[in-house]
């Protein structure tokens, strides 16, 4: 190889020529390749042949492309799991048992219960707003003006408990 070189580059090649890549009034001849032509236009560029990484060209053939790599998934967390203890009531009241007695009623609440006592609070004239079912806030003070008036003091103030339905019924009919 030393020695084509040094032919190369002092421009001694067979039959006398000098190199006829180099330009002529330089005086010093460069060492020069031959480029392959090819039949692509003449704006083409040519490109670096595009070298694999050391990890991926142990695994594809010659002539292919590297394949993109692929992270397994990442395993699903693990369940999770409750944990404590449950609290059973002495006695024998057990939690699917209706309540007995009374309801209490109070701001919040709505049913056919609600649409009773307003019925009833309407016969007073203490409530005269819709028979809906609804316990609000005008349904609240009503109560509250019927307890300060009948002396009942054994619930919160409107608030349609034990003491409280007891005196209205016994004041109103059934509506």
């Amino acid at each position: 190889m030393t020695a084509a070189a040094i032919v190369v580059g002092t421009g001694l090649l067979p039959d006398g020529d000098r190199d006829r890549a180099a330009p002529p009034d330089r005086g010093t001849s460069a060492p020069t390749a031959a480029v392959p032509t090819t039949t692509a236009p003449a704006t083409a560029t040519p490109t670096a042949p595009v070298r694999p990484s050391p990890a991926t060209s142990r695994s594809r053939a010659p002539g292919t492309l590297p394949r993109p790599s692929r992270s397994p998934a990442p395993p699903p967390p693990p369940p999770v799991r409750a944990s404590g203890s449950v609290a059973v009531p002495s006695g024998d009241a057990s939690p699917s048992t209706a309540p007995t007695g009374p309801i209490v009623l109070r701001e919040g609440s709505s049913g056919p219960e609600v649409l009773e006592l307003q019925g009833r609070l309407r016969q007073l004239a203490l409530y005269t707003g819709a028979v809906d079912g609804r316990y609000g806030a005008e349904v609240r003070d009503a109560v509250a003006r019927y307890q300060q008036t009948y002396g009942v003091h054994d619930d919160p103030d409107g608030v349609y408990g034990a003491a409280t339905r007891a005196s209205l019924e016994a004041r109103t009919q059934q509506p």
